[in-house]
């Protein structure tokens, strides 16, 4: 499925031959969970954390950006921990 939340929140699966196993839903998912990061830790212009964005970004697309990995909760979890 390429929508959540009954159709309001869609995104193109990748197209990319290696991603085969990411639906649109996936996305979505790990697009809100960035922006919660986000707006927790980097937000605001003068905050000292926004590193930890930018740490889970780092983390996440180099240990969990495949198509077996993109949506496992102990690989976003690891990410999200670091």
């Amino acid at each position: 499925s390429q929508c959540s939340n009954g159709g309001r929140y869609c995104a193109s699966k990748p197209n990319d031959p290696t991603q085969t196993g990411i639906s649109g839903v996936d996305v979505v998912r790990e697009s809100l969970r960035r922006q919660c990061i986000w707006k927790i830790h980097g937000e605001e212009e003068d905050s000292d954390n926004v590193h930890v964005w930018w740490d889970y970004v780092h983390d996440f697309l180099s240990r969990c950006f495949t198509s077996e990995l993109f949506s496992d909760e102990d690989c976003i979890k690891k990410s999200m921990d670091r």
